[in-house]
């Protein structure tokens, strides 16, 4: 008699995978466990490896219907009998009108079939659909536990489970489905995916060469600090990586020493305190300081939040702040009246124009500054017939104001592009930061040129100031050299001069070399080891081999200085310049075989970003 599949109905199988009858394997550690004849030995495992994550209760309740008829009940070996004639009928099953499937009584029913020949057949292919129509609400069950954790994204609570449309939503989908509590998800559902999704990190950022650290602290609306890390690496696939360490709440001062030991603390945890390529953070002291003085990490100042700093210090010039105080005056005005607002969207609809609102800056981002005016220039025609109509005592702006508005806009336009540019984390932003910057500069050189009022001469000046004290050395900083030459869409081309780009080369000829000196001095050893076993052989001096083997073992290597100098020269002189569109990542890793040590070094700097953009917009999203 064939031996009987074993069907698992205890809900601790949410948290093990069935091996065989024999092994399950933990969701979360996937470590191997014999379980037999009792599951006991899971449970054990979880109490002992995965404390925080609660027993499932080991009672599994009926899945009902939501038309059951309380006196008609079928067994799941019912049911399978009855799909023997028709396994079409399996996918459909779990939506039988008038019945209530219960588990509890399958296994007694299956045991009790028929021993006979023909029975056992039958018998049999009950059980696997039996076992099938199990795996499906075992499915079904994961489904909705995965469902769970992505809608908390969206701040859905727990309770979600409990809801009446939800749970309508989900019994107009199956009616035999039955929903986990509220309690099985925050006690055991979440942190079982918290420890799978923990190990999995850990073995992920277990396999980065060097890591770019981006950090800022934010205080939420009832007061309470936090601090966010994210890391980001390349991996052997040679994409950018980008993790969140940690964001938790922290109740000390924000000194140097306690921001230090914070960040400290973190990273000492995943074991990447010496693989600490760059830290970005804003340019505030307390933190410039933890990460150089305290933790001896190379620190970078986000470049957007650099960029912030020398346009608000340019927009802080007599004219333009009046200017931007009446624009706010105007714009908050119609933002809380709703009749001033609909008389100003009734204008625009009845040009034919798409009905636009106005925009209110934010003090923290110049960049909405920029799109307040942009916004504003937009709809000056709207604005001004509409003032015009208001009973409303508004500030009035004059022709040469609403020209210095346009021109404003022309001039902080590339400003806003390059904020946005530099803001993204999925490529190395850091190897922009030299062409971008120098871009920038290049613009405010041509500026003055342009027949702007001498209002907009002064912010202009402001901006070329603010570029030389700010960013005036961009170009000595070793880590965005080596990014930016190690970048194919910009080489030795992006530097503003040729002693600045060679001088970027020759760190990279030096970085590549003390990679290459370890294998160097293990190829040496290796042909050493070979020249004395040939030289302790009593080889025949008649032997055909002789000669040839005496000059291939006294042949002089090539010096890691040569062999730096010739793949670093390929690259420069041999490659094309790769268009600013595509990404350098994936041109690396369609070559990394033609630049097996250059490549390497790539993967280790490529991971640097230049903005601590990832942080910020954790706390965006909150």
């Amino acid at each position: 008699m064939p031996k009987e599949k074993r069907i698992r109905t205890s809900d601790i199988w949410t948290l093990f995978t069935a091996l065989n009858s024999e092994f399950a394997m933990c969701n979360m550690c996937k470590h191997k466990l014999s379980y037999k004849s009792t599951t006991n030995n899971l449970r054990k495992h979880i109490l002992a490896r995965h404390p925080t994550v609660a027993l499932p209760t080991n009672k599994v309740p009926a899945i009902n219907s939501a038309f059951s008829n309380q006196n008609e009940h079928i067994s799941l070996s019912c049911l399978a009998e009855e799909m023997i004639d028709e396994p079409e009928s399996i996918s459909s099953s779990s939506t039988h009108n008038n019945s209530t499937i219960s588990f509890t009584l399958r296994k007694n029913s299956i045991d009790s079939m028929s021993t006979t020949s023909e029975d056992t057949n039958k018998s049999e292919i009950g059980r696997n659909n039996a076992l099938i129509l199990e795996n499906k609400f075992i499915s079904q069950r994961e489904n909705i536990l995965s469902y769970i954790p992505k809608k908390l994204s969206d701040f859905h609570p727990f309770r979600i489970v409990e809801e009446k449309s939800f749970i309508e939503f989900i019994r107009a989908l199956n009616p035999n489905y039955q929903i986990p509590s509220r309690h099985f998800i925050s006690k055991t559902a979440i942190p079982s995916l918290y420890e799978e999704c923990l190990i999995y990190t850990k073995d992920l950022i277990n396999s980065g060469l060097s890591f770019c650290l981006t950090t800022d602290c934010w205080t939420s609306r009832n007061t309470e600090s936090y601090i966010a890390v994210t890391v980001h690496f390349i991996n052997d696939n040679f994409e950018l990586i980008s993790v969140l360490l940690e964001c938790s709440t922290m109740s000390t001062n924000h000194t140097s020493k306690n921001l230090a030991h914070e960040i400290r603390r973190i990273v000492h945890e995943w074991g990447i305190e010496k693989k600490i390529l760059l830290a970005v953070s804003d340019s505030a002291n307390n933190i410039k300081s933890a990460i150089s003085k305290e933790l001896g990490w190379k620190h970078f100042s986000c470049f957007a939040h650099t960029l912030n700093l020398i346009v608000n210090d340019a927009l802080h010039t007599d004219g333009i702040t009046e200017i931007l105080e009446k624009i706010k005056i105007i714009v908050g005005h119609f933002k809380r009246s709703y009749i001033s607002n609909e008389k100003l969207m009734l204008f625009q609809k009845n040009n034919g124009d798409q009905p636009l609102k106005l925009i209110q800056d934010v003090p923290t981002r110049w960049n909405s500054t920029y799109f307040m005016l942009e916004r504003f220039s937009k709809l000056e025609t709207a604005i001004r017939s509409t003032l015009a109509v208001l009973d409303k005592d508004l500030p009035i702006l004059t022709v040469e104001e609403w020209k210095i508005i346009n021109e404003l806009c022309q001039v902080l336009k590339p400003f806003e592009a390059v904020t946005k540019t530099i803001s993204g984390q999925k490529y190395c932003s850091a190897s922009l930061i030299i062409p971008l910057t120098n871009g920038l500069q290049n613009i405010c050189t041509t500026l003055p040129k342009k027949n702007f009022s001498p209002i907009l001469l002064n912010v202009i000046s402001k901006l070329q100031n603010g570029f030389h004290v700010r960013l005036g050395n961009i170009e000595s900083s070793t880590t965005l050299s080596i990014c930016t030459f190690l970048d194919p869409r910009f080489k030795m081309l992006a530097f503003s001069n040729t002693s600045a780009a060679e001088h970027a080369k020759k760190i990279v000829v030096s970085s590549l070399m003390n990679s290459m000196d370890i294998e160097h001095t293990r190829y040496t050893n290796i042909n050493a080891n070979n020249r004395s076993l040939n030289q302790n052989k009593s080889e025949d001096e008649l032997s055909v081999w002789y000669k040839f083997d005496n000059i291939a073992l006294s042949k002089p290597t090539k010096t890691p200085m040569s062999r730096a100098l010739i793949e670093i020269q390929r690259y420069v002189d041999d490659v094309e310049i790769l268009p600013r569109q595509e990404n350098p990542n994936s041109w690396w890793k369609e070559n990394a075989q033609y630049f097996p040590y250059l490549s390497n070094l790539a993967k280790r700097y490529l991971c640097a970003l230049g903005t601590s953009v990832p942080c910020e917009r954790l706390f965006s999203k909150a």
